[in-house]
């Protein structure tokens, strides 16, 4: 995204933009974010599942959450990948995985540093960043947090729960110009994420088929798997159209 793949020089000429990012403000961006939402929401759907799924003990499912965590912990820290880390937030903030007591108890117990980190440092760092109290460093990030501003602007195609900051009498204005605000900024700033997330990558090699695990026919194909065997699990949310991402 922080770059328009396979395109000419005259089609980027014609949509008038240089980078992904800079699509993303604009009216004529708005495939690539519904792109970007059916993504998330199938990453958190696809984390989701997997606690809900576990059928090992309650020990054993406390693990997983704990992996999740630490997932989450190297997407902001390691990778800046803010888009990745919003979406596993996501998937452990849904009622149906945060209400599993007994598993968020044993967590506490077994795996008392992944609580502190998730209670205290992770979901503190993303309600600031969605609140616009916090912005992520420039130098260190390869995907922006671009999830308020994308659901913002297809807020009739949004697919969530509860309210977003903006719905709130106290600040809903300060954060929906604090987003707008941000989004000139990333527009400007796409080679530079780029930049980060190649310099990230550098060195690192990827097997066949977790790369075609990502591409957007087989997340498609995973959103509509889960549909047709877990109907009882009403937080699924309904494809919005297909991705050309």
């Amino acid at each position: 995204v922080a770059r328009i793949l396979e395109v000419t020089p005259e089609m980027k000429r014609k949509m008038g933009v240089s980078s992904g990012m800079e699509l993303l403000t604009l009216p004529h961006g708005q495939q690539l974010r519904m792109d970007l939402l059916e993504r998330f929401q199938t990453m958190a759907t696809m984390l989701a599942v997997n606690v809900l799924g576990c059928t090992g003990t309650t020990e054993e499912r406390a693990a997983l959450l704990h992996k999740i965590i630490q997932i989450a912990a190297e997407l902001k820290t390691t990778m800046g990948n803010m888009f990745g880390f919003a979406a596993v937030m996501r998937a452990l903030e849904l009622p149906q995985v945060s209400r599993l007591e007994q598993t968020w108890t044993a967590l506490r117990q077994r795996h008392t540093e992944g609580a502190i980190l998730y209670e205290k440092t992770l979901r503190p760092f993303l309600k600031s960043l969605n609140d616009g109290r916090e912005s992520c460093p420039l130098s260190s990030t390869t995907f922006p947090h671009v999830l308020p501003l994308v659901t913002l602007l297809e807020k009739s195609s949004t697919v969530g729960e509860g309210s977003e900051p903006w719905e709130t009498a106290e600040a809903g204005v300060e954060v929906v110009m604090f987003h707008l605000a941000a989004a000139r900024t990333i527009a400007q700033l796409g080679g530079i994420y780029h930049s980060n997330a190649e310099g990230r990558l550098q060195g690192k090699t990827w097997g066949l088929g977790l790369y075609t695990s990502f591409l957007p026919q087989s997340i498609i194909q995973f959103h509509d798997d889960i549909s047709d065997s877990l109907t009882n699990l009403s937080f699924l949310p309904k494809r919005i159209i297909p991705l050309s991402l």
